[in-house]
C-alpha cells in the first residue's frame, strides 16, 4: 500500500521559504522603482525640450498624462508588493510569535510607525504622481 508523502515542514524550512518569497517580492519592489526612475527622468526631460522649444500644449500635456499613469501603474504595482509582504511578515509572526530576532526576516517592517509613509515603495510613486497632477493643473489653469 502506498502512503502519501507528508507536507508538513519544519520551522527553518517555513522561515527559509518566507525569506525567498520575501527576497522575490522586494526585487520586483526594487526593479519598479528603477522603472519609475526611467521612465521619469524620460519624461521631465522631454518636458524640459519642449518647454525650451515652445512646443505645443498637446505635447505638454501628453507627456504629463502619460508621466501621471505611468507612475499609477508602477505605483500599483508597488502597493502590490508592499501588501504582499506585509502578508509575509504576518505568516513570519505565526511561526515566530515570539520575534526571535534571530530568526527575524523582514527588518524594519515590524517597527511600523508614522514614517513609513517615506518607505521608497510609497513615496516615490506618491510624489511622481502629485508632481504630475500639479503640472497639468498649472498648465490648464494659464
Amino acid at each position: 500500500m502506498k502512503t502519501e508523502p507528508s507536507l508538513e515542514i519544519n520551522i527553518k524550512e517555513k522561515i527559509s521559504i518566507i525569506r525567498d518569497m520575501n527576497r522575490h517580492e522586494n526585487e520586483l519592489l526594487n526593479q519598479r522603482l528603477t522603472w519609475l526612475g526611467v521612465f521619469n527622468g524620460l519624461f521631465f526631460t522631454s518636458l524640459g525640450i519642449i518647454i525650451n522649444n515652445n512646443a505645443f500644449n498637446t505635447i505638454y500635456f501628453l507627456i504629463c498624462f502619460t508621466g501621471l499613469f505611468v507612475s499609477i501603474s508602477i505605483g500599483v504595482g508597488c502597493d502590490k508588493a508592499n501588501r504582499a509582504i506585509d502578508e509575509l511578515e504576518k505568516e513570519f509572526e505565526k511561526i515566530n510569535p515570539n520575534m526571535d530576532n534571530a530568526l527575524y526576516v523582514i527588518g524594519v517592517a515590524k517597527f511600523k510607525h508614522i514614517f513609513s509613509f517615506f518607505m521608497p515603495g510609497f513615496a516615490i510613486p506618491s510624489i511622481f504622481i502629485l508632481v504630475w497632477t500639479i503640472l497639468i493643473f498649472v498648465k490648464a489653469l494659464k
